[in-house]
């Protein structure tokens, strides 16, 4: 069987269009179509603040265009990554072309509560958040590494990094994360990020406590090279989850790749995990930062095995994503789906 998929979501860090070329080299044609109109600023302050019937008219017609662009193209399969704003008459109008539209949850329901409705229009549901798949019966697809580890080890010379977009309750966190390591003499490294530094000033100013990380917010994306290089010196990565959201992220299987201890909010980040992790992974609260911050420091974890290398690895996502999107036609053909379809064990 031929396939040709179309990953269809909004525009973040690369990682869809990374996957797509991914796909493509492994012999399966893949590309990235952005729902999103623009990712300039002005057009993010258009969709949170434009009326509601203006926003849904330009959603129509994108989310139009891009599935007429999908069926001229000859794609077979839609691959639906956090949709922010595709519409069900979009979806409608691939499945009457034939195409099979999957989801695939990249943040929680809660968060992304737009995906949830089209769900009935789906063929397959997955998602890398534990919680809605016990909620809503989707299948987990844990995220992946795709993080090549060096040659030669780096001295691990820093105690603590955190690397994020610094939104919701973060600011908050880092603050006493940054308080409490000059306290105890705990060196840090921190790569903040936020879309433009005015837009989190006007969102945070009016906490004078948080005007000092101004100076340390970058509106421009850091390179994985910056975020390999300090996540290789670091003893402990720390990960302030998202609200409403159980997923572990992209983050957090590089520090684990890596071979680092992650110190992390996410009361659930050892479901889904295999047991030779969760030696490398140090849940913690704000209310007990210090007692956990050093419980984290003190872990001294061994090298990866090469079952658990594939686990944290982009080839196993690659390889549940490849199975979920076409078990239709493995279901059609009664065999283990396409031919270009690689499974390993581990």
């Amino acid at each position: 069987m031929s396939v040709k998929v179309a990953l269809i979501g909004p525009a973040f860090f690369g990682y869809l269009p990374r996957i797509a070329g991914l796909l493509s080299a492994r012999g399966t044609p893949a590309q990235f179509f952005d729902e999103r109109l623009s990712n300039s600023i002005g057009a993010k302050v258009f969709f949170r603040f434009a009326a509601r019937a203006a926003k849904e008219r330009a959603a129509r017609a994108h989310c139009l265009a891009i599935a007429e662009a999908i069926v001229a193209q000859g794609f077979t399969h839609a691959l639906l990554v956090s949709p922010e704003i595709f519409t069900p008459e979009a979806v409608g109008r691939l499945r009457a072309a034939g195409v099979t539209v999957c989801r695939y949850g990249w943040d929680s329901v809660a968060n992304k509560p737009h995906m949830k409705q089209l769900d009935p229009l789906m063929a397959a549901i997955a998602s890398f958040d534990p919680a809605d798949c016990a909620t809503y019966g989707y299948q987990l697809i844990p995220l992946y590494s795709d993080i090549t580890p060096p040659a030669q080890a780096v001295p691990r010379d820093t105690d603590v990094f955190y690397c994020a977009t610094l939104h919701s309750r973060r600011p908050q966190f880092i603050r006493a994360v940054i308080a409490l390591c000059r306290q105890r003499g705990w060196s840090t490294q921190l790569m903040l990020f936020y879309h433009a530094r005015w837009l989190w000033l006007l969102r945070y100013g009016w906490n004078p406590r948080l005007w000092p990380l101004l100076g340390l917010v970058s509106d421009k994306p850091f390179s994985q090279a910056q975020i390999m290089q300090a996540t290789c010196a670091a003893r402990v990565v720390l990960d302030i989850h998202h609200h409403g959201q159980s997923g572990l992220t992209m983050r957090t299987f590089e520090a684990l790749s890596l071979g680092a201890v992650v110190l992390t909010t996410n009361a659930a980040a050892l479901q889904g995990l295999l047991p030779a992790l969760q030696e490398r992974i140090v849940l913690c609260r704000q209310e007990t930062l210090a007692d956990d911050l050093a419980k984290a420091l003190q872990r001294s974890p061994g090298a990866l095995s090469d079952a658990t290398r594939y686990f944290l690895s982009v080839g196993r996502f690659l390889d549940q994503l490849q199975a979920f999107m076409f078990a239709d036609a493995a279901a059609k053909t009664g065999d283990d789906g396409p031919a270009n379809i690689t499974r390993k064990s581990g």
